[in-house]
């Protein structure tokens, strides 16, 4: 996205940071810029990102996209990941620690081991401009069209064969090297998830599937069917702010409480309500905004 951008807007990013630090104390009544989810490395890679996007040669992006990969994975290597996180609420009726012992905190979590540190996540954000600024060289049909009704806006990804080949193999590289070294990762403060800590076997998986996924992509839009069961993603990714902050409030405030279960099955039916009212909202937001 920032590749296509006809004007670099690092300000925007700003806003993003901001959003963040405000869900941090809104919503889960912590005191911001100190754990970092997603939002704060969105909107620093927007700041650091607009303008080299735009203008740096694509051979700079892609290395420097798989050096913060590899930045991410050394830190790991050398113990400095912490798996633990330091967060503090903040409430009226405790107060907080000197600002002397929080202070260190910052920014090792911001770099290395947060909830979305900048070290290896930066890293997506420059390889995606790297890949965005090698289709466009590959013709007009690389630039965003506008595209009927559940497409508008969209990228016609024009994949070459040779892309998609080696996205394949890729895949396949990575995954097995995922595979060998994958450890079952425990809960992080009610969390599981696969890139805790995001290592490179897991980052590289992650890129291979998003490549291959782009590249089976522009075979299914060219059916009329495909675009209407696409049309929820569109509406979520125009809106995608939205989405987030809206997600979070139902986690926070309804599904914690009323729908946690260890039943694969209900937390299946969960998901799948999560991601419906989401995608609703979204298309509602779009809707009044239009």
């Amino acid at each position: 996205m920032l590749a296509l951008a006809k004007k670099p807007r690092p300000s925007r990013g700003l806003f993003i940071i901001a959003m963040g630090g405000l869900i941090d104390l809104a919503v889960w009544q912590s005191l911001p810029f100190l754990t970092f989810d997603v939002l704060y490395t969105i909107g620093i890679s927007i700041i650091v990102t607009a303008h080299p996007a735009r203008y740096f040669s694509i051979t700079s992006l892609a290395l420097a996209g798989f050096g913060l990969l590899f930045c991410g994975q050394i830190a790991q290597w050398s113990g400095y990941y912490h798996f633990d996180l330091y967060a503090l609420g903040v409430t009226l009726d405790k107060p907080l620690p000197p600002f002397q012992e929080i202070l260190p905190h910052i920014p090792h979590q911001l770099f290395i081991d947060g909830w979305f540190p900048v070290f290896p996540w930066l890293g997506f954000v420059w390889l995606g401009a790297a890949l965005q600024r090698g289709l466009q060289t590959l013709g007009p049909d690389a630039q965003p069209v506008e595209d009927g009704a559940f497409l508008s806006s969209a990228v016609r990804c024009s994949m070459p064969w040779p892309w998609g080949w080696c996205s394949m193999l890729l895949l396949l590289a990575s995954s097995g090297y995922w595979a060998l070294t994958f450890k079952l990762p425990p809960v992080r403060d009610g969390y599981s998830e696969l890139f805790y800590p995001p290592d490179l076997g897991y980052c590289l998986t992650a890129l291979s599937v998003f490549c291959v996924t782009l590249f089976l992509l522009q075979f299914f839009v060219r059916y009329p069917g495909m675009r209407f069961f696409l049309s929820p993603f569109v509406w979520m990714g125009r809106r995608s702010l939205w989405v987030y902050v809206f997600h979070v409030v139902l986690i926070r405030y309804w599904l914690s409480k009323h729908f946690v279960t260890p039943d694969l099955v209900k937390f299946l039916w969960v998901l799948l309500m999560l991601w419906s009212l989401s995608a609703l909202s979204a298309r509602y937001s779009l809707r009044s905004k239009s």
